[in-house]
């Protein structure tokens, strides 16, 4: 029998099961208690275990998105999520957490575009074995509303003057456009940030 410890859902650290790793009971947090920004994509780990006394080789599955009624996308229909490569696991009997969590191997992973990361949304794992009878789903809400913006202001300097590297020859430098410093914001991790930019 297949059993779903639990679903870890990250767009870079997160609570799960932090009893187990964390000492102190203030710091300790229920799973997916870190905010979830809209819009970045995320990782979801699904934490799978056997619980028949042996290993259960070539678990697969997916992860069925919906999104609650809050949600403009609210009535449109489910997004079902494969498995990134290689796509299955092999689900151990009372496996050691730390291992587990350190392993990226060790769980199904799925990746939910930053498209579809807008408001609340549930996900539910389902996980299967070609040696096991039927399936097992388990689900999570979660809610993806969090958005970051950083304002930019610049001042654009152009120069005009002696040519370091050419001794008494001069240098002209344009000072950038518009357009030369909207294509270095783009540059940045705007996966974490959304930019407003003044003209």
């Amino acid at each position: 029998m297949l059993i779903i410890r639990g679903l870890e859902v990250t767009q870079a650290i997160q609570y799960y099961r932090s009893a187990e790793h964390l000492t102190d009971p203030g710091e300790q947090l229920p799973d997916n208690a870190v905010t979830l920004i809209a819009n970045k994509s995320a990782w979801v780990r699904v934490y799978i275990e056997s619980d028949s006394g042996q290993a259960v080789a070539n678990v697969t599955g997916t992860l069925t998105l919906t999104w609650g009624f809050l949600s403009f996308k609210s009535g449109q229909a489910p997004l079902v999520l494969n498995p990134q490569p290689p796509g299955n696991v092999t689900a151990q009997f009372n496996p050691d957490y730390k291992n587990t969590r350190a392993a990226i191997a060790a769980t199904l992973n799925f990746i939910i575009p930053a498209d579809q990361m807008v408001g609340p949304i549930t996900l539910e794992a389902s996980v299967s074995a070609p040696n096991v009878q039927g399936h097992v789903t388990k689900s999570v809400s979660i809610s993806a509303t969090l958005r970051q913006t950083l304002k930019l202001r610049g001042v654009m300097i152009g120069y005009h003057g002696p040519d370091p590297n050419k001794s008494g020859q001069n240098l002209t430098i344009a000072a950038p456009t518009l357009s030369d410093r909207l294509r270095s914001v783009d540059n940045w991790d705007d996966d974490l940030l959304g930019f407003e930019t003044d003209p």
